[in-house]
């Protein structure tokens, strides 16, 4: 758990080293990454984190979201809801780093805790597979 912290504080930086002084025209410019803006990359990345904080925040929660998205039922951009989406840059990013503060704030405290749920357990560990 303490390489998932110190890799969430890493990436965190990271990612503010690129997007954090970005326009609005450039967090809507495409990236390298087709059919991808920074806007886009955020939402996804905040969308992965609250996921994956559900697995120690809200293990009935993660079950429920976890078997629509297996399904098909709502993609993994969906389950943070409308309003997210369509946040400026600016304010998608302020939203990211607050979610993030809880998720860093949570493993921490987490960090001895031992014994998730299988899927909960995968489904933490998929999350920084996406980032690498």
């Amino acid at each position: 758990m303490d390489q998932i912290c110190d890799d969430l504080e890493a990436e965190t930086a990271a990612l503010t080293a690129v997007v954090g002084d970005l326009t609005e025209e450039q967090w809507r410019a495409p990236t390298v990454a087709e059919g991808w803006d920074s806007h886009e990359t955020i939402l996804h990345l905040g969308a992965a984190d609250r996921f994956a904080h559900l697995t120690l925040t809200d293990p009935a929660s993660f079950a429920v979201e976890h078997h629509r998205l297996s399904a098909g039922e709502i993609s993994l951009n969906g389950l943070i809801g409308p309003e997210v989406p369509a946040l400026s840059g600016r304010d998608l990013w302020q939203w990211f780093l607050a979610l993030r503060a809880r998720w860093s704030a949570r493993c921490v405290d987490s960090a001895p805790r031992i014994g998730l749920p299988g899927s909960a357990r995968r489904s933490a560990r998929s999350r920084w597979r996406l980032v690498d």
